[in-house]
């Protein structure tokens, strides 16, 4: 039997968490999805969690509160404990130097927050896809 989809998102904006949490729970309805509010709680969790069970991605808010999700990146990124965990960022920000700085960090991709419930389940198939193909790879 194969581990489910397992993914971890971290917004501070109850709202955005909410809803991406409900689109991904709706998209993949076999997934496990564990939403924290901010990066120290992702580094908890991660920390926490045994190396069999660790999430397939962490789809992080760029701006949080404590620690952002560049300042995620930036802790997790040299452990070879998480090169497996696919890394995205959510932002509402577009600035290219945002984008640019978490792809050298390790995001596989940087998304700017939809505008509608049908552009962030796009966003949202996007990462599932992705994890699902990684998977079928191993």
């Amino acid at each position: 039997m194969t581990k489910p989809l397992s993914l971890l998102i971290a917004d501070d904006d109850k709202d955005d968490r909410d809803l991406f949490e409900s689109i991904l729970r709706r998209e993949a309805p076999d997934a496990n999805v564990t939403a924290v509010a901010d990066g120290i709680e992702v580094i908890d969790y991660l920390k926490n969690c045994p190396e069999l069970y660790l999430p397939d991605a962490l789809i992080l808010d760029y701006n949080m509160p404590l620690m952002n999700g560049a300042q995620v990146l930036d802790a997790i990124c040299s452990d070879p404990k998480y090169y497996g965990v696919a890394k995205f960022m959510l932002s509402t920000s577009s600035q290219p130097e945002y984008k640019d700085s978490c792809i050298k960090k390790g995001a596989i991709e940087y998304f700017v927050k939809a505008n509608s419930i049908e552009g962030t389940a796009m966003i949202a198939n996007e990462i599932i896809s992705y994890c699902r193909q990684t998977i079928a790879k191993r």
